[in-house]
């Protein structure tokens, strides 16, 4: 039977991150902390919210980081091999962690349990459809307390990359998708790293607030300008657009 795009890519997701090579090497950073925008993301509006749930933790990185920092929080991950490595950091670092494998989109996370959920490391690009984004979303929805907030960052298709190299392979993109010798969308793209496939889905700014318009948009900014907390100048062309909303 031939795959959908969302079955194809959904297999490139699972086989990159259930290779025991590809996770061992993933996992040496683990206890390296949040990153800088991270920490200025959880300072700002984390807080005073305690329970907190992960989504694509991996290896457990900011679990782990969050943890330390007095948080409860609940890592889910796709790949059994990511978990399975993140249980066996939390034991040998004595760090309290709860962790584990599964779908996001088919699991049943309670009704209004978390205080916030995290998308870090660009999670909202690895999920393979738009329908099942929207699934996630709404479970996302489902779980968070009244006024919880949902915190994503996000690869962005508006990123220009190196002497405008992305906007140049985007342009080549539309051009087989209007002669019919891509059927993928434009925002969807496969290409290789270290000998194995790799899946992204690349949205515009529009399309990520577009997914959250259950949600009031508190805070639109990216790696960049979060910073400095410049909220003047434009993020639409930054490498990873940051968005959190709240649950009314």
């Amino acid at each position: 039977m031939k795959q959908n795009s969302e079955e194809k890519f959904q297999n490139i997701i699972l086989k990159r991150y259930s290779d025991k090579r590809f996770v061992k090497e993933y996992s040496k950073n683990v206890l390296s902390g949040l990153k800088d925008y991270e920490k200025k993301i959880v300072d700002k509006f984390l807080k005073k919210r305690k329970k907190i749930l992960a989504i694509g933790c991996g290896c457990g990185r900011e679990v782990f980081a969050l943890s330390k920092k007095g948080y409860d929080v609940f890592g889910i991950d796709i790949s059994k091999e990511m978990i399975k490595k993140a249980k066996e950091i939390s034991e040998k670092s004595n760090i309290k962690a709860k962790l584990k494998a599964g779908d996001v989109s088919k699991m049943d996370f309670g009704k209004e349990e978390y205080d916030a959920v995290i998308l870090f490391n660009c999670i909202i690009n690895q999920i393979p459809s738009h329908k099942k984004r929207k699934k996630v979303i709404k479970n996302i929805h489902k779980s968070l307390k009244k006024r919880g907030l949902i915190i994503i960052v996000s690869n962005n298709f508006y990123y220009p990359g190196k002497n405008l190299s992305y906007y140049f392979e985007h342009l080549k993109d539309l051009i087989k998708k209007v002669v019919g010798k891509r059927k993928e969308s434009v925002y969807d793209k496969i290409y290789e790293a270290e000998g194995k496939q790799v899946y992204v889905n690349l949205p515009t700014p529009k399309m990520l607030k577009r997914l959250l318009q259950n949600f009031e948009i508190l805070y639109f900014s990216s790696n960049e300008k979060i910073k400095g907390d410049k909220l003047n100048k434009s993020p639409f062309f930054d490498e990873l657009l940051i968005l959190v909303g709240k649950k009314n």
